[in-house]
């Protein structure tokens, strides 16, 4: 029996993980299949903070039935992706009827717009709507949404438009800007909630990588698997921290190495009466800064 399993060697932080006991981060080795390698149930193993916690839970037989149990093989279904050729024609142009860039320009300048559509790839569709394009992390389009916003006020309109180009389940579709993590390795990623959200603090907050869910319902942890190894910070809408923060703790166990936290930065502003009901963190820097045309800056509204 003590030569069925053994704990995982030591091969940098994706072998440590967040432990079960003390909740600490990068500092619980897990019991693996000393013939398959695979991991044990994540219960069974040892916290390497030997004074301050001790958690260590032996594997039992019922374990090692779990892991050594035959597998059941699944048939694996082709995935389907749009044209992206078709997409590219799409894209938006100077000459295009958008309002959401026309209202992007509007409060973040020319340059800053034409950046937002370089990196998120943002399409026009008919009667002055936007398209948000969803690629997952290998650069297959996937989907993306029709949306339709005021010119003048940014207003989402929720009565025509707001809807995915394929028949795929909402929860089945990736984050919103992901084709971007290769582009930018380095930098730590921030996951709101909507688009429109995403591309404006993309300017505001440029040091960070911006994802969006697409809706305070979308947050999975399938939909963080291509971004598991990568600092990850979660920003809800206010209203949303509780269930974001229940979502946050299923991503943990789905991943026990995630290195993933939360913002309650809007509820904060919120309490202090800086940001509306249902606001996000775009809506309230947005309020308190403004691009000056004149300077071409982004300056602090006084």
């Amino acid at each position: 029996m003590a030569n069925l399993y053994k704990l995982e060697p030591y091969n940098g932080i994706k072998s440590r993980h967040r432990c079960p006991g003390c909740n600490k981060g990068r500092e619980f080795t897990r019991y693996i299949n000393d013939v398959t390698g695979e991991y044990l149930p994540f219960q069974y193993g040892k916290c390497n903070r030997i004074e301050k916690c001790n958690y260590h839970v032996w594997p039992t037989k019922s374990a090692m039935d779990i892991v050594t149990a035959p597998r059941r093989r699944e048939k694996q279904k082709a995935k389907k992706y749009l044209d992206r050729s078709i997409y590219k024609r799409r894209l938006y142009r100077n000459m295009d009827i958008n309002y959401f860039v026309d209202y992007l320009t509007i409060i973040l300048g020319v340059e800053n717009t034409h950046k937002i559509c370089r990196d998120y790839l943002l399409g026009t569709g008919d009667l002055g709507t936007v398209l948000f394009p969803y690629f997952d992390d290998a650069f297959n389009l996937v989907t993306y949404k029709t949306m339709l916003y005021d010119l003048m006020n940014g207003k989402r309109n929720k009565k025509r438009f707001g809807y995915y180009d394929s028949n795929k389940q909402k929860h089945s579709i990736q984050l919103f800007g992901l084709h971007l993590i290769k582009k930018y390795p380095d930098l730590p990623i921030m996951i709101v909630e909507s688009e429109k959200t995403a591309v404006i603090m993309s300017v505001l907050k440029p040091e960070c990588l911006w994802l969006a869910t697409g809706g305070a319902g979308m947050l999975t942890a399938k939909k963080l698997e291509a971004i598991k190894h990568r600092d990850v910070y979660l920003f809800p809408d206010q209203a949303q921290y509780k269930y974001w923060s229940k979502k946050m703790r299923e991503c943990q166990l789905e991943y026990s190495f995630l290195n993933i936290s939360i913002s309650k930065e809007c509820e904060n502003w919120h309490e202090a009466g800086d940001l509306k009901d249902g606001g996000d963190i775009a809506d309230y820097w947005t309020s308190k800064v403004k691009f000056n045309h004149e300077f071409q800056m982004i300056l602090p509204i006084v």
